[in-house]
């Protein structure tokens, strides 16, 4: 009965005090949680791997994203799903969770996957992007390729890790950072064998489409414009 979402609000982000001595939404999740205020509503919206027990049982369905939204942190609304596996994952597929940020104006979303299939000694946390307009509906970008993996480098610090998002992108002068987390496989409470990184790379630079010698041409899907100014980014190294 005590598995529940707790608020704590801080004025520094160092002294905190809790809102209530209870759960302000009772739910079961072993994983992360993200909560931010959307802009245009003003309201708290929260994303997490909610699993609602004989509350809601349509949610009863494996590790995917709901979404809930307050006015006050402490009154939630009625969850709502908002990203799970599809036809187009392998079966079983795991959504751990998913840490929420607003880049530019739109909800960028990193997942943390998994293959339920997978023995438990091999590590199975690959990342993927995914946006949204309205933080609702949501699109799995660049063909649900890996975002960031554990690299395939024997002596590396991450070699053979489960990565887990720590945190949504945080947009820093020209670049963008994404704290994660490893853990070894198998797992184990070994402090060396755990520990955080942060990954960087150019603003904008989420994916991008590559020509050959010859050059190439892209078209994009119909579109209404009422700007004043439209940017291309683009690099053309070779005139």
């Amino acid at each position: 009965s005590g598995f529940g979402l707790y608020a704590s609000v801080s004025p520094d982000g160092i002294h905190w005090q809790r809102l209530s001595d209870k759960p302000v939404f009772y739910c079961y999740s072993d994983t992360g949680h993200s909560i931010l205020r959307d802009p245009r509503s003003g309201r708290f919206v929260c994303y997490g791997r909610l699993r609602f027990a004989d509350a809601f049982p349509q949610f009863e369905i494996g590790r995917a994203v709901a979404r809930i939204e307050s006015d006050n942190l402490v009154d939630w609304s009625v969850p709502e799903m908002v990203l799970i596996g599809d036809a187009g994952d392998p079966v079983p597929f795991h959504i751990n969770e998913m840490p929420v940020g607003i880049y530019e104006g739109m909800y960028i979303g990193v997942l943390e996957v998994g293959d339920g299939a997978k023995p438990p000694e091999r590590p199975d946390g690959p990342m993927q992007l995914a946006c949204s307009q309205d933080g609702i509906r949501w699109h799995r970008v660049g063909d649900r390729a890996d975002f960031l993996g554990a690299p395939d480098d024997p002596g590396g610090w991450n070699h053979r890790s489960h990565l887990k998002p720590g945190s949504a992108l945080i947009p820093h002068g020209d670049k963008v950072f994404l704290y994660y987390s490893i853990r070894e496989f198998p797992f184990s409470l070994d402090p060396l064998q755990n520990g955080f990184g942060v990954a960087t790379w150019r603003r904008d630079g989420f994916v991008s489409l590559y020509s050959g010698e010859n050059g190439g041409e892209l078209l994009t899907q119909p579109f209404t414009f009422d700007g004043t100014e439209l940017h291309i980014n683009l690099e053309v190294a070779d005139g």
